[in-house]
């Protein structure tokens, strides 16, 4: 019995071992990407967040990774791009409100008023104290 015991905990530990350098990869390339994304490589920012959002399992996670790509093709000026990874981070739920302007803003650019007159609303409603998205609005 004693064996089947140490032949068990071998595997336990085996699986234990090998499991956690893919947690440590999934972390390594986000944070390639934000090391990417704070030097203002903003391209290739976009490939590693690109490839670390299907590979990470923590909604919370991939939803600030969705932003972060929308907020690469932001910076870059591509509004459509930009505008596209926003509402999937809105379709995901993510938490911050900021969302709400920057989502509004590319649509602004976009021509699609009415929708971005939405966004904008949503924003004043979460920050009302903020006058960008008033801006927004008007």
């Amino acid at each position: 019995m004693n064996r089947y015991i140490r032949i068990f905990s071998l595997v336990i530990l085996a699986t234990l071992l090998l499991s956690n350098p893919v947690e440590g990869q999934k972390k390594q390339k986000d944070s390639k990407a934000q090391a990417a994304y704070d030097a203002g490589e903003y391209f290739e920012a976009i490939d590693l967040y690109k490839n670390a959002v299907n590979k990470v399992n923590d909604q919370t996670q991939k939803t600030a990774i969705l932003f972060k790509i929308g907020e690469c093709y932001r910076v870059l000026g591509e509004a459509n791009s930009a505008e596209l990874w926003y509402k999937k981070a809105v379709r995901e739920d993510y938490q911050d409100p900021i969302i709400f302007l920057r989502y509004g803003q590319m649509m602004l650019i976009n021509e699609k008023y009415e929708d971005a007159i939405e966004q904008f609303k949503k924003y004043v409603e979460l920050v009302p104290d903020d006058p960008r998205g008033n801006v927004g609005i008007e």
